[in-house]
């Protein structure tokens, strides 16, 4: 038998980097805050551990360009993805703004056929991170052996003082 013991659960939320990056900042957070709230909700949990450790981001034009690239690579039909990926490099290159990236990317030939395609979904997502103990749980003789060795309960977890207490006769 064993006992899970959740330390902590953080969410990470992206957006894609379609559209003014205020907008889709605000909207990677919400969805984080969206798939926590879910998640608390269906399983009826409280209160996940973990809030201040929750992050979100927009995902850059160079990851989308990474990713195209590896398209192309994976699948011979999706070979054009290479160069329009070298393409979104470049319009890019030098470029602090992310929001004048953006409008270059707008402005290049296959933009459009992307945007139709759909290929900018893949990079609005969550994900989570559980971080948990695993404890073996103990049988009743070993908690009364630890118990009668050391007379005091602080070595054992709030479930096995019950354990103990449950296995005490009545008086």
């Amino acid at each position: 038998r064993k006992n899970i013991i959740v330390d902590t659960i953080y969410f990470e939320g992206c957006s894609s980097p379609d559209g003014n990056y205020l907008s889709n900042y605000n909207l990677a957070r919400d969805r984080t805050a969206s798939f926590r709230s879910y998640v608390s909700n269906a399983h009826r949990i409280g209160h996940l551990p973990g809030r201040d450790r929750d992050s979100w981001r927009v995902a850059t034009w160079a990851e989308v360009a990474d990713s195209m690239e590896a398209d192309g690579r994976r699948n011979p039909a999706l070979a054009h993805y290479i160069d329009w990926a070298n393409q979104m490099r470049q319009v890019c290159e030098g470029i602090e703004v992310f929001d004048d990236q953006t409008k270059k990317v707008y402005g290049l030939p296959f933009y459009a056929q992307l945007k139709k395609e759909g290929y900018f979904d893949r990079f609005r997502t969550t994900a989570y991170t559980l971080v948990y103990t695993e404890n073996k749980l103990r049988e009743i003789d070993q908690i009364q052996k630890i118990y009668h060795d050391s007379k005091s309960i602080d070595d054992l977890h709030s479930y096995e003082v019950w354990q103990l207490y449950q296995a005490e006769p009545d008086t």
